[in-house]
């Protein structure tokens, strides 16, 4: 998947959720991952910046996403 699949919430886990059921097949690289969440940051900062909580709940999610579809 490319970044501009992955930056829709929607869109993004509308794939992911299919992949989970095993209907879709989802890989994405490292600097396509690094891309959407990198314009994700900069489109809305108030994601990117808080808490460390918020960063940890970032990096959960990445390592459930890459565990998910690997």
């Amino acid at each position: 998947m490319d970044a501009n699949v992955l930056y829709p919430q929607l869109i993004r886990d509308t794939l992911l959720s299919l992949t989970v059921e095993r209907l879709y097949h989802s890989r994405w690289s490292a600097t396509i991952h690094a891309e959407w969440t990198r314009n994700l940051a900069k489109d809305q900062p108030e994601l990117a910046a808080g808490p460390t909580r918020r960063g940890q709940q970032k990096n959960s999610s990445q390592r459930l996403r890459n565990g998910a579809c690997p």
